[in-house]
């Protein structure tokens, strides 16, 4: 089960969820966003000092349809 709460803090609304295998999904991101970077150590430009964005991908990915959320 999940368990959602909408916090209206800023004129967009910021969607917040308690997902119960979060360490699994956590893991497989983690896994998928290095890869990212493992191929592209570029990537973007951005503000922060030392870091690193990828570059836009489609949310689509085939690897990244593997992570699935449990309702």
């Amino acid at each position: 089960m999940i368990k959602s709460e909408i916090l209206k803090l800023f004129p967009e609304p910021i969607f917040k969820y308690k997902i119960e295998d979060h360490k699994d999904i956590n893991k497989k991101l983690s896994e998928y966003i290095y890869n990212l970077k493992n191929n592209d150590d570029e990537g973007l430009k951005r503000s922060n000092k030392g870091g690193w964005h990828s570059k836009n991908f489609e949310l689509k990915d085939k690897k990244l349809n593997t992570i699935s959320i449990r309702h």
